[in-house]
């Protein structure tokens, strides 16, 4: 994850942070339940790229994180037994 991280703060092209927000994005999805230890770097990266207005795949991404983590959060909350963070 931190190498993820890492090509987010890549500003020289905006289409490495595209490919490392989808990485973010597929760990969500695949990895829920070891995201909680990252939360706080998820966010921070996210609201950083949120901020570029330079190029919208960019943005869509890191808006996407989100809908994501949401996404699981609902499967995981309509299924018992599974672990929740309750991040939204």
């Amino acid at each position: 994850m931190n190498e993820v991280f890492k090509c987010c703060e890549y500003e020289d092209d905006p289409e490495v942070w595209v490919t490392a927000v989808s990485c973010i994005v597929d760990v969500v999805s695949n990895f829920y339940p070891f995201i909680e230890n990252f939360i706080t770097q998820i966010k921070n990266t996210t609201l950083k790229l949120l901020g570029n207005d330079e190029n919208e795949n960019v943005w869509r991404q890191a808006i996407e994180v989100w809908n994501s983590i949401a996404d699981e959060e609902y499967y995981r909350q309509t299924r018992e037994g599974q672990v929740c963070f309750n991040i939204i």
